[in-house]
């Protein structure tokens, strides 16, 4: 079983990222989708508790209050067999901030926790993809006239919550089991 922190994008605010990432998945034939718009604040990892004890440690954690972000930059992480196209935050602090907040809590539940990433908040809007179909979707997505039909992305999304989700190695998708909501 592994875990994951997360913070969602509010559901009454995802469906023009929804649709728009949609769009896009016939450039990632492998695309799967396991969990919907969210910023990673802790990566999947193995569980070091069974559930019970991780909703429990999760639901102690100190809270932080909820924020405002948009989505104004486009980027994408290009490599030799798997890329991605997202969109990155105004701001990286408040979501810094949560993930600091909540590091000891991820050392309590999650194997390896030590961060040995770097963290860098984003909304993917598609993976699995080669590098010359991410760049083909960056050019697209920077087009003049597509450009007007991304502006709800500038719009400022409300994060509200942060959720631990889990999932077993036969689920299809990571299922959430507690959240947090932001003060």
């Amino acid at each position: 079983m592994r875990y994951l922190v997360a913070i969602p994008l509010p559901e009454a605010e995802a469906g023009p990222f929804i649709d728009l990432r949609d769009s896009y998945q016939h450039y990632a034939p492998r695309w799967k989708l396991t969990l919907g718009p969210h910023i990673t604040i802790h990566r999947p990892r193995e569980a070091l508790v069974p559930v019970g004890r991780a909703i429990e440690l999760f639901n102690s954690t100190a809270q932080y209050q909820h924020f405002l972000m948009s989505f104004s930059k486009i980027g994408a992480f290009i490599g030799k067999r798997n890329s991605a196209v997202y969109f990155e935050s105004d701001s990286y602090r408040p979501f810094d901030e949560v993930r600091k907040l909540y590091q000891p809590t991820a050392q309590l539940i999650l194997k390896n926790s030590i961060e040995e990433w770097a963290f860098h908040p984003h909304l993917t809007l598609i993976n699995r993809l080669t590098g010359e179909s991410a760049q083909d979707i960056i050019d697209e997505l920077e087009s003049p006239s597509l450009k007007a039909t991304l502006s709800f992305m500038s719009n400022p999304f409300h994060f509200d919550k942060v959720c631990l989700y889990k999932k077993e190695a036969s689920d299809s998708s990571w299922q959430k089991i507690a959240q947090n909501k932001l003060s």
